[in-house]
């Protein structure tokens, strides 16, 4: 596979170094060309030289439509916290290129490379990695490639980030193959794939094995069949022992219940969620969230000082005092009115805290919040073009309100189209309790339709509404989703949003 570095790929990416060689793939840090600070980003140079292609066209097309349906998946969760973006993807020629956001900082098996990790240490690793893999198994994803060069520490906040989840050699092998399309290409063995992984039959806990494996290694070095957990019974330690050299490490002994549990060889014997893990952990007199710090209260037992009776001299006094204290008060009530009435009337234009979006592609344009961020997507499959997502009201904040806009060329009624939605979403086996709403609306001035809906799944209650005009043979499609809780407050800005959309052609 020839290098890159140096090449300008897709007329936007300039390639400045090469990171990592493999056979199956090089790894390259590039700067984005179209943005203003030239930001850096990771783009992964996949080889399909060695992977037997499709003979005729038809199959050839359905490879790509595969591909990039795939790793639209995976942008789903580009807005997560601590989960590196997909930036971009494309093939070029023989080969497949893969674009996510760079995060400066030092990965895990750099760090345990040099030195072993103290137990709070990796108690706290434990409890990071479980809070984004919460929030990625509550809609239904699993990572299935958890290992310490895919968790990097940010410089500077030392937050972690965890990347390359649905590694595309995975992807490739465990649903193409079954295709036909391509053929299966060798993987290595890796410690940290869980049995039932490995005979293709991932489960949600097969990301709390690797993670054991990874605990366990950052805590001694070693893998989990390099060592065996001792002393479990103990009421307050345990112990790491390491079968070659009996070397024994002491760690706490609910720490060690957990870490036993994780790398469990049956699925169903281990936890079965991150919070059922987090709950075990809270056992642990080293896992404690601690309080504010102890403030003391306000002393109210202070001595009064009892006033004599005033003179008429002092009366005087005090009431020629009084005279710029009550014009003082006046002037202040006149500036707080003002203020009042200036904010007030600022608030007439509803538009005040938006910004502007416009594609010049389609000539469209609309006003989205200033605080929120937009992203273009650009998706020849979906045909979506750019998604609006609010930003995190909280650290709980698991589900950030998005309003994507989708264009696409088609040749149905507005009927047909509509009734094309209400069949896509009751194909869909992993949504339940749907409830519609069928409405019209006016979008770009022009009647649309609106369908309403409902979906639960895994726990989470979402509450849906696509609005869609179709024109000149074109469908323009709003799709705008938040958690049922949330939807009222949000559909105030959706209506704001869909107001302001104006077509030209």
């Amino acid at each position: 596979m020839k290098s890159i570095l140096g090449q300008l790929l897709n007329e936007r990416y300039l390639v400045i170094r090469q990171l990592i060689q493999k056979p199956s793939h090089n790894t390259y840090l590039a700067e984005d060309q179209h943005k203003i600070e030239h930001g850096q980003c990771l783009i992964k140079q996949y080889r399909l030289s060695n992977i037997r292609r499709a003979n005729n066209l038809q199959a050839s097309r359905k490879f790509k439509i595969f591909l990039f349906r795939e790793i639209q998946k995976i942008r789903k969760f580009n807005n997560y916290p601590q989960i590196p973006a997909v930036l971009d993807y494309f093939l070029w020629g023989e080969e497949f290129y893969f674009i996510r956001e760079f995060i400066k900082g030092e990965t895990l098996e750099e760090e345990i490379g040099y030195r072993q990790l103290e137990e709070a240490d990796v108690l706290h690793l434990i409890q990071e990695t479980l809070t984004i893999l919460d929030t990625l198994h509550q809609v239904g994803k699993k990572h299935l490639n958890l290992k310490p060069s895919n968790m990097i520490f940010a410089a500077g906040s030392q937050k972690l980030f965890i990347a390359d989840f649905d590694r595309l050699e995975n992807l490739l092998q465990e649903k193409i193959v079954k295709s036909n399309v391509i053929a299966a290409t060798s993987v290595q063995h890796d410690y940290y794939l869980a049995p039932e992984q490995k005979a293709g039959k991932p489960e949600v806990s097969s990301d709390f094995y690797a993670l054991g494996t990874i605990a366990i290694r950052a805590l001694t070095g070693k893998y989990p069949h390099e060592v065996r957990l001792s002393d479990l019974d103990n009421y307050a330690r345990a112990s790491i022992v390491d079968i070659e050299t009996s070397q024994t490490i002491n760690i706490n002994s609910q720490l060690a219940k957990v870490l036993q549990n994780l790398i469990n060889y049956n699925p169903q014997s281990r936890y079965q969620s991150a919070q059922a893990i987090l709950q075990s952990l809270a056992k642990s007199k080293n896992f404690v969230l601690l309080p504010s710090p102890y403030t003391d209260a306000p002393n109210n037992s202070a001595e009064v000082e009892l006033t004599k009776p005033l003179t008429k001299q002092k009366k005087k006094r005090q009431k020629s005092l009084l005279l710029p204290i009550i014009f003082g008060i006046l002037a202040l009530l006149f500036l707080i009115i003002s203020g009042l009435m200036f904010t007030i009337g600022s608030k007439t234009d509803p538009y005040q805290n938006f910004t502007e979006y416009r594609n010049e592609n389609y000539q469209i344009t609309l006003k989205y919040p200033q605080a929120w961020t937009v992203r273009e997507l650009e998706d020849p499959i979906t045909g979506g073009i750019a998604v609006f997502t609010s930003p995190l009201e909280n650290e709980l904040d698991l589900f950030q309100e998005k309003i994507y806009i989708s264009i696409d060329n088609i040749s149905t009624t507005p009927e047909e189209y509509g009734q094309a939605i209400i069949n896509k979403v009751n194909n869909n086996s992993n949504i339940t309790d749907i409830a519609y709403k069928k409405e019209t609306v006016e979008l770009a001035n022009q009647s649309a339709q609106s369908i309403t809906y409902q979906r639960s799944k895994d726990n989470v209650n979402l509450k849906q509404k696509e609005i869609f005009i179709i024109r000149n043979n074109r469908v323009y499609l709003i799709t705008c989703v938040a958690e049922k809780k949330n939807y009222q407050g949000f559909l105030d800005t959706v209506n704001q949003v869909v107001a302001t959309l104006t077509i030209e052609n």
